[in-house]
């Protein structure tokens, strides 16, 4: 698709350049299989499911020349074969149980435009190893990350005001916390979801120094 900037620029429609403008051509991955459904006021799609075979899962950022908006609420639910999702620029939402149960994905890649991450939309992804949390995201649901043994490293972004009941609950691994938002959070804290409270160390840049071993765990 044509990009200004990091804004996609709608191919089926037409507009008018007011100034020097510089467009920039990026070539996105799709995979086939992806179930995409039109919202109930047409104006974009959610991904409702996946019928297909392959490990590794590109959702589209735009559909029959429409935005892809959310992942859907149970949308991969329980997909173990997965592992790798990555979900392209416009998607706003992640629904409840959307990654649900998804226990080979070892990581999950989402754009900046997702403003929430629903409840338990990771729950028991058991094999996924690190999360960021996108820039824009607010809202982290109650047990969206429960039960990921194998997360060792989690990064809030600065927006980020909710952390649900349990969301980190049981993630036994997740030793390293980067925190970009203005959340209290310290090793040992049982609040926002016990996010920090497996945390060996809680860092406040992504840049710092840290002793978190190649295997994820220390």
């Amino acid at each position: 698709g044509w990009y200004n900037g990091e804004t996609k620029v709608d191919n089926y429609g037409t507009w008018t350049i007011q100034s020097d403008t510089t467009l920039t051509a990026k070539w996105e991955r799709q995979t086939s299989g992806v179930i995409y459904e039109l919202t109930a006021d047409k104006s974009g799609y959610t991904v409702n499911g996946y019928s297909g075979d392959e490990t590794q899962v590109y959702i589209a950022s735009s559909y029959q020349g429409k935005p892809v908006v959310a992942i859907s609420d149970f949308a991969f639910y329980n997909s173990r074969s997965l592992s790798y999702v990555a979900v392209q620029g416009g998607v706003k939402r992640i629904g409840e149980y959307a990654f649900y149960g998804c226990s080979g994905i070892s990581d999950v890649a989402l754009p900046d435009s997702v403003e929430s991450i629903g409840n338990y939309a990771f729950q028991n992804c058991t094999g996924l190893r690190r999360a960021v949390i996108p820039d824009n995201a607010t809202f982290i649901g109650t047990g969206a990350f429960r039960g990921c043994k194998s997360l060792y490293s989690v990064t809030v972004s600065s927006k980020v005001s909710e952390i649900g009941e349990n969301a980190f609950l049981g993630c036994l691994k997740l030793v390293e916390v980067v925190n970009l938002s203005s959340l209290a959070l310290y090793p040992g804290n049982t609040d926002y979801g016990n996010i920090a409270y497996y945390a060996k160390q809680v860092l406040s840049d992504a840049g710092q120094d840290n002793f978190i071993l190649h295997d994820g765990y220390v």
